[in-house]
């Protein structure tokens, strides 16, 4: 059985980072009873001071299938990541994200000896690139200079990304495999008494929600717009206090930060119509989860995501603010009857496309790979 050393900045029960965690998750409850599989990762969540509570810590602790080691600021050492490696003396490690110190950069360097794979998580997409765009070019080409990236294996959500990335880093060997969503049971369908809009995503200037609520002050009809996760950039999130303040009184719109996952399916379950308006997606957790549970998506042409519309289950569309508005009034006033088969259309569209099972064996493939 292959041993998988997995690092990453934040794992469950951390859930503010979002997709990487809940990739990492789903990837491990799949294979984990064909791999075995050890998650080094810190304490805390996303941007928090304060480590996680009720856990043990600096030392293997069940988590799903996984053993998980949960370290302490003062144990994320050099000395620390020898120690675990040399103990377990592992098939493959992989790393998740390019730029963290600790849990990216030092691995690969300390264990250049090991199959390395590399899950970039979007990182490397020009959109995310533009974000301390200096430090970050000056980064990469540092790795260039040392062939940094020589011996890895890469694994690409889809062919974008691999195609963006190529731009950046060196790229010898590489899969494009999509991340994985969880298994999500058939949910029965709700009945909605007003037009329920819902986004879940971290709130910053690449995710556009500005865009979105442009497009809110010409709806003429009564919606509510919630918005979940975390505030990542507080100017761009008051530019968007200031924004909701022009609506018209019947365009309601709330953040209400960060929710675990079971709460977000609860609020699913109540949404007319999930939105996305992102300029950057190389896969959309949030928007499969919605699919999943049978919520339409209305999403931008950076969603990765197509055939949404001839498949009853959303809209792809450019970044037209008329466009979008159409579509929106589209939508709410259709019959109950043709909401409900949007609906049905949305959970079709994630068995077809999106369910984990289908994804088995090419990450199978990956971690067998001895390139």
């Amino acid at each position: 059985m292959l041993k998988i050393v997995v690092f990453i900045d934040w794992y469950k029960p951390a859930y503010k980072a979002g997709g990487p965690i809940s990739s990492i998750y789903n990837l491990i409850e799949l294979l984990g009873d064909e791999m075995e599989f050890y998650v080094v990762t810190s304490d805390r969540d996303l941007n928090e001071k304060s480590a996680l509570e009720g856990l043990k810590y600096n030392q293997w602790v069940d988590q799903g299938k996984a053993k998980v080691r949960y370290l302490r600021e003062n144990q994320e050492k050099r000395r620390v990541l020898k120690e675990i490696v040399g103990q377990l003396s592992p098939d493959r490690i992989y790393l998740n994200g390019i730029f963290s110190y600790f849990y990216s950069v030092l691995p690969l360097f300390l264990f250049k000896n090991y199959h390395i794979i590399i899950s970039p998580r979007g990182m490397l997409i020009n959109q995310a690139l533009k974000i301390k765009s200096f430090k970050k070019r000056c980064f990469l080409l540092f790795m260039k200079w040392v062939k940094g990236y020589q011996n890895v294996i890469w694994q690409f959500s889809n062919e974008e990304e691999y195609l963006e990335a190529q731009k950046s880093v060196f790229i010898k060997n590489y899969y494009t495999i999509p991340n994985l969503t969880k298994r999500i049971s058939v949910k029965s369908i709700l009945e909605n008494s007003s037009f329920e809009l819902i986004s879940v995503c971290r709130v910053n200037e690449i995710k556009n929600i500005h865009f979105f609520l442009i497009v809110l002050k010409e709806v003429d009809f009564e919606c509510n717009y919630t918005i979940i996760g975390s505030i990542e950039d507080e100017e761009y999130y008051n530019e968007l206090k200031s924004l909701i303040k022009e609506l018209p009184p019947h365009v309601s719109v709330q953040f209400v930060g960060p929710k675990p996952y079971h709460e977000i399916e609860k609020q699913l379950a109540h949404s007319s119509l999930f939105i996305s308006t992102s300029r950057n997606e190389n896969y959309g957790h949030s928007i499969i989860e919605a699919l999943g549970n049978g919520i339409p998506v209305l999403v931008s042409k950076a969603c990765p995501w197509i055939q949404l519309e001839s498949h009853h289950a959303g809209y792809r569309l450019p970044f037209e603010k008329s466009i979008f508005l159409e579509k929106l009034k589209d939508f709410n006033k259709k019959s109950r009857e043709e909401k409900n088969q949007f609906k049905k259309g949305a959970r079709a569209y994630y068995q077809k496309f999106a369910n984990p099972i289908h994804y088995k064996n090419s990450y199978i493939e990956l971690f067998e790979d001895t390139d």
